[in-house]
């Protein structure tokens, strides 16, 4: 969220949720390493009306007059607490009653040996969860400046957040994007549809307001000393002069 000035930007959290399945619980989760994150920053803008919001979905490459675009990236510090608290998950205690609706209906349903054997393995596998929080705000400084997600008939702004996390002992990459709305607070005292006036008291208020103005009263006071001696009104001399210079 954004100030009203632009200038300074509240902080967001991101929650990226783990799931690591393995056969034992003897096997450890992979740690989280790093996070790094960049801001992508795309302007759209045509000559004609876009269709479509350009961001979403396929974009049409061969209309006529397709959008063209602009990006920027900026490097988003990231400082998150990398130590996951994993959660486990027991596998399934009920057993096997030992019926298979694929025998009673072979006429149906043809299964390989090779899908029911992972079928049937995979109801030992250990399932474990964790969630990363990722706390972030926009980088703001009085050389860039962030303006709000919008959209219209030929120009458009849209964010993606790029997130980057390091696991395990061989610092592999998993690679996120993830859609980034900026928005800008409300510099405005908010008025309920209820508390409105009507136009006719609108008018009345407005009208109300001009006539106190006119009786207010008239503050009067001697003029400060360097106007008093030189406040002369002009003479009719005075007033023929100009009306010559004018002619001329």
């Amino acid at each position: 969220m954004l100030s009203g000035n632009f200038l300074n930007a509240s902080g967001t959290n991101l929650k990226v949720n783990f799931e690591f399945s393995s056969i034992s619980k003897d096997v450890t989760p992979p740690k989280v390493n790093s996070v790094s994150a960049k801001l992508h920053a795309t302007t759209f803008f045509s000559s004609a009306p876009m269709t479509q919001l350009p961001n979403l979905g396929s974009r049409v490459k061969h209309q006529g007059t397709p959008s063209l675009t602009y990006s920027t990236t900026t490097p988003v510090p990231m400082r998150p607490d990398t130590q996951l608290t994993w959660e486990d998950e027991a596998p399934a205690s009920r057993r096997d009653s030992g019926y298979d609706s694929a025998f009673w209906n072979e006429g149906e349903t043809s299964e390989s040996d090779d899908t029911q054997r992972n079928r049937k393995a995979s109801k030992y596998n250990v399932h474990r969860y964790a969630t990363l929080d990722v706390p972030f705000s926009l980088p703001t400084s009085n050389s860039k400046l962030f303006l709000p997600t919008f959209y219209s008939c030929l120009s458009a702004r849209a964010y993606i957040l790029h997130l980057t996390l390091s696991v395990g002992p061989m610092n592999t990459n998993i690679n996120l994007s993830i859609p980034i709305q900026v928005a800008v607070e409300n510099t405005y005292d908010h008025i309920d549809d209820d508390e409105l006036p009507s136009f006719d008291a609108a008018v009345a208020e407005a009208e109300e307001a001009d006539v106190d103005l006119h009786l207010q009263p008239r503050l009067m006071q001697v003029p400060d000393a360097r106007f008093q001696g030189n406040s002369v009104l002009p003479g009719y001399e005075d007033m023929r002069m100009r009306a010559q210079v004018a002619v001329a």
